[in-house]
């Protein structure tokens, strides 16, 4: 339920530039799920999705006396209703006109950018009451929920996915970002977008939206690209990370940004891309005017969670559980990571694979590289599940393959013990942390 300012059906009709069936009531709340206690004066948009239709649900939104419905289908009824193409477009509207003023900060990238929502709202929470995306509901209806959900708030940091050219135009339209990220373009979406240069306009889409700053990576295609109304601050460039060492719960470093030296920042993370990540974080922290010692505090704070570096024990076994998904930049940092976490924890690495997905006709190729690198890294053995796990093994030339996740729990259950820690990494859709799940079952018989 999201509270608006007090706003007629007839108003709302000319937002979405649709007609109004029906009476002109005062609308004071915006509803998408009738599971929920309608206050007076609620409108209940019907959204749609690949798994859901709002419309079903209509017939509760009137029981419940909602002063207005926006659907995409005609019906004849008694409460007045706005017919749109689009419902979640229509709601993305509604969240641009209605979300509170704030500043919103906009992130999105091929990998890395729920990592950097983290880093960065823990920064500016330091200093200010900050709003950012919950998990991971970073499409058109998340990003819209986000907006509307700001009360009060200083900041508000949106995450931004896509899977096709335009999302990230319509999601900074609606978002309308003071300041936005954008972590890298790399291999995600390569099947989806056809190259790597289509995947670069789609995440660059952010930048025609963008108020004030822009922060990217270093690299040829950002410095070339014409940057119009808005300031670019170069990842690599004009921030620069130094003297990086490791030590027991992470990783220290300094870092120069512009006459700014901030000396030994802690993360709790072994994964080297993380002190990338938390340059973005740096930056912003900065230009938002936190000092030195809150920068550092917010970062310190940062720990791997819902599938993010979440490290376990089952029956001894360090698990770092990372499988809430995966690109073949994202892997290979991840392997590099393990491979110093075990140096450090004094632990035997190995490695639990599943397929990275959407990277198109290299497919093959990238999963033979990243078995390649496990065997060049010492990983003591390999162990692959999903379509591609065949090239995984090739590439380590060895390993097991399983894809029964309950024997493939057993299967490392009774190999590994209390001096060896797992890596688990694959794409969201393998889930494999219901292979971690069936090994804390098999612990308890």
């Amino acid at each position: 339920m999201y509270k608006i300012p007090n706003t007629t059906s007839k108003e709302i009709a000319k937002i979405l530039k649709n007609r109004l069936f029906g009476n002109n009531d005062v609308i004071e709340y915006i509803s998408t799920d009738t599971r929920e206690n309608f206050y007076n004066n609620t409108c209940y948009v019907a959204l749609k999705g690949s798994s859901f239709n709002g419309n079903e649900f209509i017939d509760d939104a009137i029981k419940k006396k909602c002063r207005l419905v926006i659907t995409d289908k005609y019906i004849n009824s008694k409460i007045p209703i706005i017919v749109v193409n689009d419902t979640k477009k229509a709601f993305g509207l509604l969240a641009k006109a209605f979300s509170q003023k704030t500043n919103v900060i906009g992130i999105t990238g091929s990998v890395g950018k729920t990592t950097v929502k983290e880093m960065l709202a823990l920064v500016l929470k330091e200093k200010y009451s900050v709003l950012s995306t919950y998990k991971n509901e970073n499409n058109e209806i998340g990003v819209a929920k986000t907006l509307l959900s700001v009360e009060n708030n200083d900041y508000c940091v949106v995450e931004m996915g896509m899977r096709s050219q335009g999302e990230i135009a319509w999601l900074s339209y609606i978002a309308q970002p003071n300041i936005s990220i954008i972590t890298n373009c790399g291999t995600s979406h390569l099947e989806m977008l056809g190259s790597e240069e289509n995947i670069f306009k789609a995440k660059t889409e952010i930048i025609n939206n963008t108020k004030k700053y822009v922060i990217i990576p270093y690299e040829k295609r950002f410095i070339t690209y014409s940057y119009q109304n808005v300031e670019p601050i170069f990842i690599g460039r004009d921030i620069e990370y130094f003297n990086v060492c490791y030590y027991e719960n992470g990783l220290k470093f300094s870092i120069k940004y512009k006459n700014i030296t901030i000396n030994d920042i802690e993360l709790c993370t072994f994964n080297i891309n993380n002190v990338h990540n938390a340059l973005f974080a740096i930056v912003v922290g900065v230009i938002c005017g936190l000092s030195n010692e809150q920068i550092k505090q917010g970062l310190r704070k940062y720990k791997g969670e819902n599938m993010h570096e979440e490290t376990t024990q089952i029956k001894g076994i360090t698990i770092i559980k990372d499988c809430y998904n995966a690109s073949y930049e994202s892997v290979k940092g991840a392997i590099f990571s393990l491979k110093k976490y075990a140096e450090i924890k004094n632990l035997t690495p190995y490695l639990l694979l599943g397929d990275m997905l959407e990277i198109g006709e290299t497919s093959q190729e990238y999963h033979y590289r990243i078995g390649e690198l496990a065997k060049d890294l010492g990983i003591k053995n390999l162990f692959a599940i999903g379509k591609y796990a065949k090239y995984l093994t090739d590439g380590y030339s060895g390993g097991i393959i399983c894809n029964d996740k309950k024997e493939m729990a057993k299967i490392i259950m009774n190999r590994l013990n209390e001096n060896d820690v797992i890596l688990v990494k694959a794409s969201r859709a393998l889930k494999l942390e219901k292979i971690v799940e069936e090994m804390k079952e098999i612990k308890n018989e």
